[in-house]
């Protein structure tokens, strides 16, 4: 028997793998609803917030301050793997911060750890794509993200954003997100070999299909990339369809 969200009722909470989410906004929004969209039955999912109120220097900085108390918490709670999220906070450092800041959390929990930055980053490598149109909700941050994204290889042919309030993300509807990737694809005039989506808080899943669809290209966003990361640490990788082709044919992950 099956409750509303598709999980086993009486089950474990966790029974096949229970993961500390750890959220850079001090709130939660859509993130739940969409990871509980699109992993198999079993996975539980710890959430909490580093209570990041902004995207400037100082709230980012507060927030990373407080990680390794927040990881440890969701360790003792019995997570066995760890995800970070927020591409403005895990690139704040500069190229390769994701790895370090992956590291520490390894260190603090004894467990393995991701970042959704790091998962789109693989995700992107294992369906081959090396010239990256991007889009974000922030295009401030774009310059960081591309710059990141370049000394890890890839070549960034267009960069597209918006300049929405930090707060009023998580209301844009799904359409929107597809005009913000379409816009991003277009500008590369042809030379992109796959959209990546930055920012989790946006309305990317409700729109994959149909934007893979139109661009004739792959979408790699950031919710779908952490969950193909996820199913593949832990083996659940059967086909989830309506989500694009990353988690359609699970390529593995090559790191």
């Amino acid at each position: 028997m099956t409750g509303v969200t598709g999980m086993r009722v009486g089950a474990e909470f966790g029974w096949r793998a229970l993961v500390g989410w750890i959220h850079s906004y001090g709130m939660l929004h859509s993130t739940p609803i969409d990871l509980y969209r699109l992993l198999p039955d079993g996975y539980g999912i710890l959430f909490t917030t580093l209570g990041k109120r902004d995207q400037s220097d100082g709230e980012t900085e507060a927030a990373l301050a407080r990680l390794n108390d927040t990881a440890d918490l969701l360790a003792r709670n019995g997570a066995e793997y760890f995800v970070l999220n927020s591409s403005p906070m895990i690139t704040h450092g500069g190229p390769g911060s994701d790895l370090r800041l992956i590291e520490e959390l390894c260190q603090v929990t004894g467990q393995p750890a991701t970042t959704t930055t790091t998962s789109a980053m693989r995700a992107l490598r294992a369906i081959g794509a090396k010239r990256i149109a991007v889009s974000s909700p922030y295009v401030d941050r774009n310059p960081k993200l591309e710059a990141f994204m370049e000394a890890e290889g890839f070549e960034i042919v267009s960069s597209y954003g918006m300049s929405e309030d930090l707060t009023r993300i998580h209301r844009i509807p799904g359409e929107v997100a597809y005009r913000l990737g379409r816009n991003a694809f277009r500008a590369a005039a042809g030379k992109a070999d796959a959209l990546y989506m930055a920012g989790g808080r946006l309305r990317v899943l409700d729109v994959l299909e149909e934007l893979e669809a139109d661009i004739k290209a792959p979408v790699i966003g950031s919710t779908q990339a952490v969950v193909w990361e996820m199913c593949n640490h832990f083996g659940t990788t059967q086909p989830i369809e309506g989500f694009g082709k990353l988690l359609r044919e699970f390529p593995p992950n090559g790191m």
